[in-house]
């Protein structure tokens, strides 16, 4: 299995880089490969991610954001306070189109994985996800925020509401 990362991680981080991947290649008109690509240029110069590391004070969603825009776009404002700071517009989200929604879960963890039918597949091929993983449920919307929304009514969780 080749590392995705050029930096060290335990289980911990490798599963924490995994879901800020996962949650770029949601969000974001990103390949696997840019999304690594991205998470590398960013996190590279740290000698090792691990669960008592500074970037677990955020979640995966915040860092994707992060990382694909960029603090200096101030990404975090709404469109009116943009315009109203006469800030660029971001880059693009990723298009809506009805996709697959798979969640591949392992059997005696808290870890699970959701994310477009095709990028599980993916995953998988590129050993993010190992054996270990069975999916448990499927579902079909319009955008990954739809279907997070889904998945927390799901698990009977409080309703999904977006960082900003």
């Amino acid at each position: 299995m080749q590392k995705p990362w050029i930096f060290e991680t335990d289980s911990f981080g490798f599963h924490f880089c995994r879901s800020v991947l996962v949650e770029l290649i949601s969000r974001f008109p990103l390949t696997q490969a840019e999304g690594i690509q991205l998470i590398n240029s960013r996190w590279g110069h740290t000698s090792f991610v691990n669960e008592d590391d500074i970037a677990y004070h955020e979640f995966p969603e915040f860092w994707a954001k992060e990382f694909y825009w960029g603090s200096n776009s101030v990404w975090w404002k709404s469109e009116e306070e943009r315009l109203f700071m006469g800030l660029e517009p971001l880059k693009p989200l990723r298009n809506d189109k009805e996709a697959c929604y798979e969640l591949w879960e392992t059997a005696n963890t808290e870890e699970y994985v959701l994310a477009d039918c095709e990028e599980i597949k993916e995953l998988f091929g590129n050993d993010l996800l190992n054996h270990t993983f069975k999916k448990t449920w499927r579902l079909k919307k319009k955008n990954y925020n739809e279907a997070l929304t889904e998945f927390y009514k799901h698990r009977g969780w409080l309703e999904y509401r977006e960082i900003w």
